[in-house]
Protein backbone atom coordinates (compact mmCIF):
# COMPACT_ATOMS: atom_id res chain seq x y z
CA UNK A 1 0.00 0.00 0.00
CA UNK A 2 0.99 3.56 -0.64
CA UNK A 3 2.30 5.82 2.54
CA UNK A 4 -0.97 7.89 3.36
CA UNK A 5 -0.21 11.63 2.77
CA UNK A 6 -3.01 13.23 4.69
CA UNK A 7 -4.57 13.04 8.26
CA UNK A 8 -7.75 11.27 6.00
CA UNK A 9 -5.89 8.90 4.42
CA UNK A 10 -4.39 7.89 7.42
CA UNK A 11 -7.23 7.65 9.19
CA UNK A 12 -8.57 5.30 6.06
CA UNK A 13 -5.32 3.04 7.06
CA UNK A 14 -6.02 2.92 10.52
CA UNK A 15 -9.60 1.82 9.95
CA UNK A 16 -8.55 -1.14 7.97
CA UNK A 17 -5.97 -1.73 10.37
CA UNK A 18 -9.09 -1.98 13.32
CA UNK A 19 -10.82 -4.09 11.35
CA UNK A 20 -8.01 -6.75 11.60
CA UNK A 21 -7.20 -6.51 15.56
CA UNK A 22 -10.47 -5.94 16.86
CA UNK A 23 -13.45 -8.64 16.88
CA UNK A 24 -15.73 -5.96 16.20
CA UNK A 25 -14.77 -2.35 14.72
CA UNK A 26 -17.55 0.15 13.78
CA UNK A 27 -16.71 3.58 12.97
CA UNK A 28 -19.47 6.41 13.29
CA UNK A 29 -20.99 7.45 10.05
CA UNK A 30 -19.42 9.58 7.70
CA UNK A 31 -21.02 12.74 8.51
CA UNK A 32 -19.89 12.30 11.75
CA UNK A 33 -16.24 12.31 11.27
CA UNK A 34 -13.53 14.89 10.76
CA UNK A 35 -14.82 17.70 12.97
CA UNK A 36 -11.89 20.05 13.11
CA UNK A 37 -10.33 20.54 16.79
CA UNK A 38 -7.94 22.53 18.01
CA UNK A 39 -4.66 21.04 19.79
CA UNK A 40 -2.34 23.92 21.31
CA UNK A 41 -1.77 26.38 18.25
CA UNK A 42 -2.01 23.37 15.78
CA UNK A 43 -5.44 21.88 13.95
CA UNK A 44 -6.45 18.33 14.10
CA UNK A 45 -9.50 16.25 12.86
CA UNK A 46 -11.54 13.57 15.49
CA UNK A 47 -12.82 10.52 14.67
CA UNK A 48 -15.20 8.00 16.51
CA UNK A 49 -15.50 4.65 16.66
CA UNK A 50 -16.66 1.47 18.38
CA UNK A 51 -14.82 -1.68 19.34
CA UNK A 52 -14.91 -4.63 20.69
CA UNK A 53 -11.95 -6.11 22.74
CA UNK A 54 -12.11 -9.38 24.93
CA UNK A 55 -15.64 -9.27 24.67
CA UNK A 56 -16.23 -5.50 26.01
CA UNK A 57 -17.19 -2.59 24.07
CA UNK A 58 -15.17 0.15 24.22
CA UNK A 59 -15.76 3.27 22.34
CA UNK A 60 -12.93 5.62 20.93
CA UNK A 61 -12.37 9.32 20.12
CA UNK A 62 -9.11 9.75 18.28
CA UNK A 63 -7.69 13.35 16.80
CA UNK A 64 -5.24 13.15 14.44
CA UNK A 65 -2.86 16.31 13.70
CA UNK A 66 -0.26 17.29 12.36
CA UNK A 67 2.43 19.44 13.89
CA UNK A 68 5.56 21.68 12.77
CA UNK A 69 8.48 20.64 15.28
CA UNK A 70 11.33 23.23 15.78
CA UNK A 71 13.80 20.70 17.26
CA UNK A 72 13.36 18.34 14.69
CA UNK A 73 12.94 20.70 11.68
CA UNK A 74 10.11 19.37 9.96
CA UNK A 75 6.60 17.68 11.24
CA UNK A 76 5.18 14.54 13.26
CA UNK A 77 1.77 13.06 13.08
CA UNK A 78 0.29 13.08 16.67
CA UNK A 79 -2.50 10.64 17.32
CA UNK A 80 -4.67 11.48 20.72
CA UNK A 81 -6.67 8.81 21.68
CA UNK A 82 -9.54 8.65 24.19
CA UNK A 83 -10.96 5.23 25.15
CA UNK A 84 -13.57 4.39 27.60
CA UNK A 85 -16.42 1.46 27.81
CA UNK A 86 -19.11 2.36 25.48
CA UNK A 87 -21.80 2.57 28.21
CA UNK A 88 -18.95 4.98 30.18
CA UNK A 89 -17.99 7.13 27.31
CA UNK A 90 -20.25 9.93 27.09
CA UNK A 91 -20.16 10.47 31.45
CA UNK A 92 -16.18 11.10 30.79
CA UNK A 93 -16.12 12.89 27.19
CA UNK A 94 -17.99 16.18 28.89
CA UNK A 95 -19.68 16.63 31.67
CA UNK A 96 -20.39 19.17 34.30
CA UNK A 97 -16.91 19.12 36.67
CA UNK A 98 -15.19 19.48 33.29
CA UNK A 99 -13.06 16.86 34.74
CA UNK A 100 -13.44 15.51 30.97
CA UNK A 101 -11.33 14.68 27.75
CA UNK A 102 -12.38 18.43 26.35
CA UNK A 103 -11.03 19.68 29.61
CA UNK A 104 -7.66 17.45 29.07
CA UNK A 105 -7.74 19.14 25.29
CA UNK A 106 -8.42 22.75 25.92
CA UNK A 107 -5.17 22.22 28.58
CA UNK A 108 -2.86 20.07 25.79
CA UNK A 109 0.77 21.76 24.75
CA UNK A 110 3.30 20.69 22.67
CA UNK A 111 6.81 21.59 23.59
Amino acid sequence: SVAATTVDEYWQDCQEEYARIFEEFTPDAADKQGAEVKLDESFGTRYFFNAKYNGVEYRYMQIYTVHQDSLLSGSSLYIFTFTARADLFDSFYDNEQNLDVLAILSNFKFD
